[in-house]
């Protein structure tokens, strides 16, 4: 009878381990699920591995910039290097220049005419002007006018832009002394007591540059040039004549044989030009 009664009993085991055996079954699989979900989307946000990094791009813009200033740096050099065929085609150049480095003045500005008598040289006119207030070394001088016409030969050989040159210059230089220095001899009958003159020639050289280009246009430089005065046209001092104080006189006197005597330089004076 007790045997009877407990038929249903092992029906009830196997529901209950079926049931169990299926609930661990759903919580493994969810398991499953959650630890391969942030491993699906690191994978997402991850970088493809075929995409540049961002050292990889600063290395290629660096490149492109290095390429594109390497390209400009040919097509100058190109155009630079084509001076000569252009100054071959072209016979007259009239500039305008300009001289920041000179003595005795500097600041000096003016202009030229060349005739290019062959590809390989150059003869030019060249006039150049500069004037100036100042005390000049322990001279008080209330203006400084100085000019100079030059007449220069450039020599380019089988050079394309680079080339020497020479010639002749004639030089001239007023200065009107200052008030310390006039107050020493008033009420003097003398005209143009405050004036001193001086004329002198010599010969100049130097080196430059010369780029001509296919618009016509063309800029230079001449890097250095040196005037050496040989003789003294003129040379008029009424002041020292007339004053009768030894020192000032001898120093109006000491400026005077600077100028007329010793040679003069200039640096980096620039062209700007037009050829035809």
């Amino acid at each position: 009878m007790f045997k009877k009664r407990l038929w249903w009993l092992p029906a009830v085991v196997a529901c209950l381990f079926l049931g169990g055996v299926e609930a661990r079954s759903e919580t493994e699989t969810q398991s499953e699920v959650e630890t391969t979900e942030p491993s699906e989307n690191a994978e997402s946000t991850a970088p493809a591995s075929g995409s540049p990094s961002l050292l990889d791009r600063v290395r290629g813009y660096g490149n492109d910039v290095f390429q594109g200033g390497k390209e400009a740096a040919e097509t100058v050099s190109n155009t630079l290097d084509e001076t000569r065929m252009y100054r071959a085609k072209s016979k007259w150049t009239l500039s305008g220049k300009y001289s920041p480095v000179e003595t005795w003045i500097p600041s000096k500005y003016g202009a030229s005419v060349s005739f290019n008598s062959s590809v390989e040289s150059t003869w030019e006119l060249e006039y150049m002007r500069g004037s100036i207030p100042l005390k000049f070394f322990v001279i008080d001088i209330g203006e400084m006018i100085e000019q100079k016409l030059s007449l220069l030969y450039r020599s380019y050989s089988t050079r394309n832009s680079f080339h020497f040159f020479a010639g002749a210059f004639y030089h001239t230089f007023k200065a009107r002394l200052g008030n310390t220095y006039l107050a020493l001899v008033p009420n003097s009958p003398i005209q143009g007591i405050d004036l001193v003159q001086i004329r002198t020639w010599g010969i100049v050289g130097g080196i430059g540059n010369r780029w001509q280009f296919k618009s016509g246009w063309g800029i230079g430089v001449d890097w250095f040039t040196i005037a050496i005065p040989l003789k003294t046209i003129q040379a008029d001092a009424p002041y020292l004549t007339t004053n009768t104080n030894g020192a000032k006189r001898d120093d109006v006197n000491d400026v005077f044989d600077l100028i007329r005597k010793v040679p003069t330089f200039a640096l980096f004076k620039v062209q700007l030009g037009y050829s035809f």
